[in-house]
Parts: C-alpha cells; sequence; structure tokens
C-alpha cells in the first residue's frame, strides 16, 4: 500500500488506453488528410466502405472478444440499422440527423428482444441459433415485399442534408464516418476500460464465479448484444444512405464471414481493429483484376498471417482499467498491518457481530434436490448462527457441494426453504444471493485466470449493469478521484491482507496454487459478506499450506466473518470448526461439536464401515 496505489495503476491498462487513444489519433488524422493529398473519388470511396466496416467490427469485437459470445449471425445489426434508417427516409422523409439514432435506437431494442430467447443457450447451440436468427430476418426482408421491397431492394435512399448543404459525393461521407468512427472508439473505450469492460471479462472466462461474485452476468451479456448492435447499426445506417441503395444481401453468411476475419485480425484491440478493417476492404479490391487469382491469394494471405500473427495484428485487452493518481497515496485508514483489523475494514459496512451468539444467520429448511430419479439432497435442515464456524463433512457424493449451490442459488432446491436473516433467498440468481452477503469459493479453483490479479479482486466490487454504464460515462475526474480509487484501495488492501503484495499486476493464472486459492477468498471478501462458504479450501495443499489456510480462515472468523465449509481434512475441520454436520447420501446423520462428532456411532460407520464401529 505505500508504495501506492497512483504508481501501480499507473502501470496497468490506463497507460494501455492511453496508448490506444495516441495510436487512434494518428491514425485518424492520417485518414482525415488523404481526401486532401489523394484527390481520387474511387479511394475515398473503398476508405469510407473501411470505417463503415470498421464499426461493425467494434460492435462484433464487444460481443466476440469482450462477452465471448461466437455470434455467428452478427451481420443482422448491420441489416436492421440498414433497413430502419432506409425505411425512416423513404416512408416519414426524416432528416439522416434524426433517422440516425432512430435506426440504432430500434436495432438497439430488436437485439435486446432477440437476446432473450439467444441468451438462453451458451457455447456452441448459442453460435446455431443466432445464425438461425440472421437467416429468419434475411428472409424476412427477402419476403416482406410491402414494406422491403423484397429481392428488389429499397432505391432512392436520400442523402443526408445540413442546412442548405447536401452530403453528394464520397469525400461528404468520408468525414461523417470518419467523425462517426471516432465517436465509436469512444464509446468503446470508455466502457472497455471500466467496470463494465471488467464484467465482460469476467463473463467470458469464468461465467460461474463470476456471477458468484456478485455480477449479473445475463445483464451484461444483454448489455454486449445491445452495445454490439448498437455499433452495427450506425455503420448499417451510414452505409444505405451512402450508397443509396439496399437489399437483403446485406444479410447474408459472407457479410458475418467478413466481419468475423477483421475482428480476428484485429486481435481484439481498437487499433488491430483500425488496421484489419482497412486491410480487408483495401486488399480485396487490389486484387480485383486478378480474377481466377484473386480469392486463392486472398487465402494464402490469411494462412500467413495466422502463422505470423496468431494473436491478430495486435494483442486484444488483457487487463483493464484502474483509476491513477499522481503523487504519494498516504495509507488508508486501518492500515493493513494487523490481519483481524484488516479484515474488519472491510466487513465493517455489514455491521457483522464480533461474538457468536444463539441467531440465526442462515436457516436451511427440510431442503431435498432431486435430479431426474437421483435425489442428492434429501431433507437437510441446519442452523448456521453469527459468527461461528460451521463446518460440513461426509464421503464423496454425499451432497455437500449440491447443498452449497442450492445455498447460492447455483441449483434451484426441489423443495424447502433458504432463509438469510429470516428473508427467504430461495431459487434468488447467484448473483443476487452475493449482493444479499452470502460469498462462496468452489472445490476446483475458479478465477479468471488471463485477467490480473488486482481486476479479479476488483469485479466483486460491481454496482450493477446500469450503475456501472453510467459510472462509465461520468465525468472522468468524478470517476477517477472518487469511489473508483476507494475500490481500489480496498482490492489492494486485501491483497495485502492475502499475502499477494506485489502480484497485483500478475495474471491470476500464473499464481501458484495456493496463492490462487487465497486470492479466490480475497475475491470472495470483497463482496463484503456476512457468510463466507467455502467448498474444501485445503485441497490440493501440502500440510504446510493447509495450516497457513487454517490460520487465515480462523482470523477472518474472529473478525467477525461467519464461515459455512465443506472440508475432508479432518485435522483441519476439527481444528478449525465450532460445530460440524455430517451427511451421507444426501440426508445428515450427525450435528454437534467436533469432539461429539469424533465419537459418533454414525459418523465413523459412514466414513470407515461398520467393522470401525466400537460397541
Amino acid at each position: 500500500m505505500k508504495q501506492g496505489i497512483g504508481s501501480i495503476c499507473g502501470r496497468l491498462n490506463l497507460g494501455r488506453m492511453l496508448d490506444e487513444r495516441k495510436a487512434m489519433r494518428w491514425g485518424f488524422t492520417v485518414l482525415a488528410l488523404i481526401p486532401l493529398t489523394v484527390r481520387n473519388a474511387y479511394v475515398t470511396q473503398i476508405l469510407t466502405l473501411a470505417l463503415i466496416y470498421y464499426m461493425v467490427a467494434v460492435g462484433y469485437n464487444v460481443v466476440l472478444n469482450q462477452a465471448g459470445m461466437f455470434h455467428f449471425g452478427f451481420i443482422m445489426y448491420f441489416a436492421l440499422g440498414a433497413y430502419i434508417g432506409a425505411l425512416l427516409t423513404l416512408k416519414m422523409h426524416l432528416s439522416f440527423w434524426l433517422v440516425l439514432p432512430l435506426a440504432v435506437i430500434g436495432t438497439a431494442v430488436m437485439s435486446l428482444v432477440f437476446s432473450v430467447p439467444m441468451l438462453r443457450f451458451k457455447g456452441d447451440y448459442l453460435s446455431i441459433v443466432t445464425l438461425a436468427f440472421a437467416e429468419i430476418l434475411r428472409l424476412v426482408l427477402k419476403n416482406w415485399i410491402s414494406v422491403t421491397n423484397g429481392p428488389m431492394g429499397l432505391a432512392g435512399i436520400a442523402p443526408p442534408r445540413l442546412f442548405s448543404y447536401v452530403f453528394r459525393g464520397p469525400i461528404p461521407f468520408y468525414y461523417l464516418s470518419l467523425v462517426l468512427c471516432g465517436i465509436v472508439f469512444m464509446v468503446s473505450q470508455r466502457l472497455t476500460y471500466s467496470k463494465v469492460g471488467l464484467a465482460w471479462s469476467g463473463v467470458k472466462q469464468n461465467e460461474d464465479s463470476t456471477e458468484a461474485c456478485g455480477v449479473n452476468t445475463l445483464g451484461y451479456r444483454y448489455l454486449a448484444m445491445v452495445v454490439g448492435g448498437s455499433f452495427s447499426a450506425t455503420a448499417g445506417c451510414v452505409f444505405a444512405h451512402f450508397l443509396g441503395f439496399i437489399d437483403p444481401t446485406l444479410a447474408v453468411m459472407d457479410q458475418t464471414v467478413l466481419i468475423l476475419t477483421m475482428t480476428i485480425l484485429g486481435g481484439g484491440s481498437s487499433v488491430g481493429l483500425f488496421l484489419s478493417s482497412i486491410v480487408l476492404t483495401i486488399l480485396p479490391e487490389m486484387l480485383r483484376s486478378l480474377v481466377l487469382w484473386r480469392m486463392w491469394m486472398l487465402g494464402w494471405f490469411f494462412v500467413l498471417i495466422m502463422n505470423l500473427r496468431p494473436e491478430g495484428f495486435t494483442r486484444g485487452v488483457i487487463r483493464h482499467f484502474k483509476p491513477r493518481r499522481d503523487g504519494n497515496v498516504p495509507a488508508a485508514e486501518g492500515e493493513h498491518n494487523e490481519a483481524s483489523g484488516a479484515i474488519t475494514v472491510f466487513l465493517g459496512i455489514r455491521n457483522v457481530a464480533k461474538q457468536r451468539d444463539s441467531l440465526s444467520l442462515l436457516e436451511v429448511k427440510d431442503v431435498t434436490k432431486r435430479f431426474g430419479g437421483l435425489t442428492a439432497v434429501d431433507g437437510v435442515s441446519l442452523n448456521i448462527r453469527h459468527g461461528e464456524i460451521l463446518s460440513i463433512i461426509g464421503p464423496n457424493g454425499a451432497g455437500k457441494t449440491t447443498l452449497f449451490n442450492m445455498i447460492t442459488g447455483t441449483y434451484p432446491p426441489t423443495s424447502g426453504k433458504i432463509l438469510l436473516q429470516g428473508a427467504d433467498i430461495t431459487g434468488l440468481k447467484p448473483s443476487r444471493i452475493a449482493k444479499l452477503g452470502v460469498a462462496r469459493t468452489f472445490q476446483n479453483i475458479k478465477i479468471c485466470p488471463k485477467m490480473s490479479v488486482l481486476d479479479n479482486v476488483m469485479i466483486s466490487q460491481n454496482s450493477g449493469v446500469l450503475a456501472e454504464c453510467r459510472a462509465s460515462f461520468m465525468g472522468r475526474r468524478l470517476q477517477v478521484e472518487g469511489e473508483t480509487v476507494g475500490a481500489t484501495e480496498n482490492a489492494m488492501g486485501l491483497l495485502e491482507y492475502m499475502g499477494l503484495t506485489g502480484r497485483e499486476n500478475h495474471l491470476a493464472g500464473d499464481l501458484p496454487y495456493a496463492a490462487q486459492r487465497r486470492l479466490e477468498i480475497a475475491r470472495a471478501l470483497a463482496t463484503n459478506p456476512v457468510l463466507l462458504l467455502v467448498d474444501e479450501p485445503s485441497a490440493g495443499m501440502n500440510p504446510n499450506e493447509a495450516m497457513d489456510l487454517m490460520r487465515l480462515l480462523r482470523e477472518i472468523n474472529e473478525s467477525g466473518l461467519t464461515i459455512l465449509m465443506i472440508e475432508h481434512n479432518m485435522r483441519l475441520a476439527m481444528n478449525l470448526s465450532h460445530r460440524m454436520v455430517v451427511l451421507s447420501y444426501g440426508m445428515k446423520i450427525a450435528e454437534g461439536e467436533p469432539s461429539a462428532i469424533q465419537r459418533n456411532p454414525e459418523v465413523i460407520k459412514a466414513y470407515l464401515g461398520d467393522k470401525y464401529v466400537v460397541a
């Protein structure tokens, strides 16, 4: 902490964002001068198309590279923007300056409507469904002749007019496209290097753990679709007015492949997308005279690029926005030297009881979970008191993790109720339960391996989709010097408490196993919980690492946080727990203090067999 948040964050992604902005500023400057130096209408027209494709590629980059959704019909939003803009101009004779925002808003609404059924699927299934939606849209455009004029398309789309000036010829459209590209670039940068971009990366890398951090992953997937569709619709509307004619071939598969290729070659960064859009628009035109050899040479070009630059022209975003502060930053109040004092700083907001008491924090009432004909948890009830450590033990397959999954919302119970401080949380989404104060770790470590250690903790301090979108577009001074700095200081304090100081800039996947486990606990603590669920925290650790973990969990508990733990390491569980619950074949067979559990015949029988039970 003494080295200062500013010095750390200055080495992270704000510098990368400024580098991208500097490179793009130079790129826009060069492009702005081209029509003045190269007086060739054909060149200007090709570059205008490249700028239009750049806007589509930025939208696809949000969906594919940032949010991790392979949308095989993304060109549908380009076609929607073009058709909405063309119809508003032809049928209602509206000004282009009104048509453009209406086309973007209309496409954003339609993308949200389409996303409701689409996002019920993931992975390959999502790709197939998006392809089906794009084909449906193409058929609608082709066959709804009374509105779209079918295969004949829409012609005579009037160019924009600004007062008495009419945008005729390639040069006015070129500069219009350049300005809109600049706007799209700035908006995408604001989102990418904010907590919104951080949440998108979390959704892409590990959706389950991101949801457990209190992030509404479905909401951010919707947002990615809407943002990507809006960028594409902007390009589509400009394209329609630029050519003055559109037809249903805008929504064909070839167009999606072209944009996909631009996005892949771009490598996920704005500069790379800028380069790939220009190259993949100009190169086919340069090879057009070769006729039969043209496609063969394009194919070899792609093969060569993918071999020489498999990550694309430039590398994509790995780390995300952190606030930067100049000068030395004084230590935060409550310097994080004493372990118990440190963690109290983060738990103080919840007013967690410091002493154990008889009041129930969490009540599980007769909970059952069935998967078809298999009953994984059968009528289990338990009561977790404020300030205690309660361990759930039992043989493999006893239903321990299934019970955790029901408490945290991953699985809805088949029957029964789960109450948190008297409020029914049965069947709520994991992100909602995390916001209410229930944090968890996983049996198999779930972090975001390609994000920095600091970003892994920062992602847990997410205020929600709409709140983070608003924060992304607040004044930079307010965002940097206000709430975000406090969140970063808290995250740095947690990393210091977990013994991860000096590793905040490392990729999480590069940490040793035990350090990854501590990072996962830090992520859970960053949600400011009242109850921490840890699932086999010592699994895979050597004895020394397990003892260090035991001391850490005891310190966290002594600071006031209630812990519910699954553990197979009996030495750790017996020494750490205040009470224990034993499950076998999905049913609770014993409950009590560790000393009583050790002597319980039912427990001995479940673990060791009948012959070890002492009569």
